[in-house]
């Protein structure tokens, strides 16, 4: 008799073996196929990858949400989005995917530091959002965005980084402006129809919503900006304890005032907030909206009341 023999697998087992393999290799084919048909919206939404330069050869990650039916002869709005500290731009599917399906094109960013970006200076406060922003309106990339209606947001410290941003937009019209008063400007001491438009053209934001931030809001902290404004905070936000008030009410909240009234005439400026209910006129960048959202902080970019929010926002302002 042979030293060892060979123990054959019952027929039953082996068919048993298959099944289990064929169907772990359908899971994988069903939630492969399902998540390509969320991401894209059933393959209208063209989903890709890219690379931002930045200043001093930092790089910027990024992913571009594309409405399929986006052309150089039917232009869309575009929304830069960006996430909040430790996190990346995965964090901000939920939004970006429902902006696109919306018709907008949505371009979401890696902050420098974070996620695949680059990492910069210890020194450097610089935000991703500006290079994104200008790559957006400065080259013919993407000659299918309507350059009149671009918008950007962000939750937490990414929502603060929004404000830096449209500030920074607003402070070059401004200073447009201001330069076009002087006598010594085309049009002398009177800003003329062309010197405006010009300085318009270099506020590239129409619209930016924050999400998540709240902290050390004041009037100087949007004297410069001249964009549309929506905010975003969480009820039960638990870093509300920073606030003036220490808690997550907007209603009576300074900071949420003097958000408001940022968009109103001085006759205009209120002293309670109505939450959930615009102030303003859209036309002319003074709509303000303060949405309440009932959850906590980590939750908004998951909330579908807090994302409805932020997706009434950008279709009222962004028509």
């Amino acid at each position: 008799m042979p030293s060892s023999s060979r123990r054959i697998a019952p027929a039953s087992n082996v068919r048993r073996d298959v099944m289990k393999l064929l169907v772990c290799l359908a899971m994988v084919l069903v939630g492969g196929l399902g998540s390509f048909l969320v991401q894209t919206n059933a393959g209208t939404v063209q989903v890709q990858s890219l690379k931002i330069p930045g200043p001093n050869g930092q790089v910027i990650s990024a992913d571009l949400y594309k409405p399929v039916a986006a052309s150089e002869d039917h232009k869309v709005p575009m929304v830069v989005v960006t996430p909040g500290f430790q996190r990346t731009k995965e964090t901000q599917v939920s939004n970006s995917l429902e902006l696109s399906r919306r018709g907008m094109a949505t371009l979401v960013v890696d902050p420098y530091n974070q996620g695949e970006s680059s990492s910069q200076d210890p020194g450097s406060k610089e935000s991703a959002l500006i290079p994104a922003v200008d790559y957006v309106t400065k080259t013919s990339t993407f000659n299918y965005v309507d350059q009149d209606r671009i918008g950007m947001t962000g939750h937490s410290a990414g929502g603060s980084q929004v404000r830096t941003a449209a500030a920074h937009y607003g402070k070059l019209e401004k200073d447009a402006l201001k330069k076009a008063a002087e006598p010594s400007s085309p049009g002398g001491a009177t800003v003329t129809e062309d010197e405006r438009a010009h300085a318009r053209s270099l506020n590239k934001i129409r619209s930016a919503y924050i999400s998540g931030w709240l902290r050390n809001f004041d009037e100087k902290s949007f004297k410069n900006i001249d964009s549309n404004l929506g905010l975003g905070y969480a009820r039960y936000d638990e870093g509300g304890y920073r606030n003036v008030n220490g808690d997550g009410d907007l209603t009576d909240a300074p900071e949420a005032i003097a958000f408001i009234n940022s968009g109103l005439p001085k006759s205009q400026h209120v002293t309670s907030v109505d939450t959930d209910t615009p102030y303003g006129d859209a036309s002319d960048r003074t709509y303000r909206i303060a949405n309440n959202d009932e959850t906590i902080h980590p939750f908004q970019p998951m909330s579908p009341s807090a994302i409805g929010g932020l997706m009434d926002f950008f279709t009222t302002t962004l028509d």
